[in-house]
């Protein structure tokens, strides 16, 4: 799908703002409050005319999604997921509590939106859910949050659980993560190795790894992802795991002046040890 050029979208904007200031009755209720936009329609028209895909793609290349999850390799989202934690909907990088996120999310999708070569809807797909800011083992590496596969059409309640979910666990100090959830065309149903997740050090994973080793069954479809930074329900989390709660504090570059200080006081007290001697 070719994103359409900036220009033409500008044109296209400022003749529909022109038009619609032409209209008394829109200016009317605008002037006196009452205007009501609806959101659902717009949003169906967004995702009916596959805008949403390059805006989501453009966001998650903005963010590093891409880079950090896939080694720069892109793909172009074909499935429109609609992830929502009680009242709060995953749009792109939009920020959630983790307070919010105790409970797994419920996540709808059009699993007959994509169809395979013979025609035919597919019926088998994964969705995961990773952090690639979130594991404090590996740098290259990041913390699985949940792993479902051979979820039958859309029923993910129905999947094979490989990792349970997790909730959000940014530490304290390590500003905002990335909570990216992918979904995954299955060609045909698959077999992972069963994997006892204890510790949060066995929920270590790459994504691209696990992708290029399925490149022939898994098809990336659908992508969102969400914000999430420390709050006091990550320190109860912790505690749940019966895990130390790491804290992470920003050590401020030493200025000029700071450091000049510095190595006076050590002159000064290598001095002073001298005539002592």
């Amino acid at each position: 799908m070719a994103i359409p050029r900036f220009s033409k979208v500008w044109r296209a904007f400022s003749t529909a703002i022109r038009q619609e200031w032409r209209n008394s009755v829109l200016e009317k209720l605008a002037r006196t409050k009452k205007l009501l936009v609806p959101l659902n329609v717009i949003r169906q028209e967004w995702v009916t005319d596959g805008n949403w895909a390059s805006h989501v793609n453009l966001v998650a290349r903005h963010y590093g999604i891409y880079q950090h999850l896939f080694g720069g390799v892109e793909f172009l989202p074909k499935v429109d997921m609609t992830i929502e934690y009680g009242c709060r909907r995953v749009h792109a990088g939009n920020h959630v509590a983790p307070i919010e996120c105790k409970d797994p999310p419920i996540i709808t999708y059009d699993s007959n939106s994509l169809s395979d070569g013979g025609g035919r809807n597919n019926s088998w797909w994964t969705l995961l859910m990773s952090n690639p800011d979130g594991n404090a083992c590996e740098s290259d590496a990041e913390m699985l949050h949940w792993l479902v596969y051979n979820i039958p059409r859309n029923r993910v309640s129905d999947g094979t659980v490989y990792c349970p979910y997790l909730t959000p666990l940014p530490a304290r100090g390590t500003g905002f993560h990335r909570i990216v959830f992918i979904l995954f065309r299955q060609r045909e149903k698959m077999d992972l190795p069963q994997k006892i997740m204890k510790a949060l050090h066995d929920r270590t994973f790459v994504t691209r790894d696990f992708w290029n080793e399925r490149k022939a069954i898994l098809q990336p479809a659908g992508l969102h992802f969400l914000q999430a930074s420390w709050d006091e329900s990550v320190s109860d989390a912790f505690a749940d795991l019966g895990i130390a709660e790491p804290t992470y504090v920003i050590q401020e570059p030493k200025t000029v002046r700071q450091k000049k200080r510095e190595r006076l006081r050590r002159v000064h007290t290598n001095r002073y040890r001298d005539i002592n001697t």
